[in-house]
């Protein structure tokens, strides 16, 4: 039987829980132009981590720009952590010590389920939950 093959996914966000929304919205402004200029293809989504909104980007990196996106969500952007979806299916947070912690796969769900969720992510009108 042959295996599934999912593209690698990227999501982070350049939001901080203490700062302003000015200061969010500045910071994703910021984020959204070095993924311009670094040729990384992404889109735009809110995303909701422990419960509070972002502007979260997916993105989904070619060769050689998944380290370059870990660098600008753990260092750059000081987030917790970052979401990657392997190509396997399987996501994981990687967290500043690079840890990985297993989250399961990123799957479509509907509003009600998400919106019960301490993390989600909207896209395209589309609700994902990893589970």
């Amino acid at each position: 039987m042959r295996q599934t093959q999912f593209r690698q996914v990227v999501i982070l966000s350049a939001a901080r829980e203490h700062l302003s929304a000015h200061e969010n919205y500045d910071r994703s402004i910021d984020l959204c132009n070095k993924l311009k200029v670094l040729g990384i293809t992404f889109d735009t989504a809110v995303g909701v981590y422990k419960d509070n909104v972002e502007t979260s980007f997916v993105c989904l990196p070619k060769k050689g720009q998944l380290s370059t996106l870990i660098s600008l969500g753990l260092g750059t952007f000081n987030q917790d952590s970052v979401l990657i979806q392997r190509t396997n299916g399987n996501s994981y947070l990687l967290n500043k010590d690079l840890e990985q912690k297993a989250i399961g796969r990123l799957k479509a769900t509907p509003q009600v389920i998400a919106q019960k969720q301490e993390n989600y992510t909207l896209l395209n009108d589309v609700y994902y939950v990893a589970s």
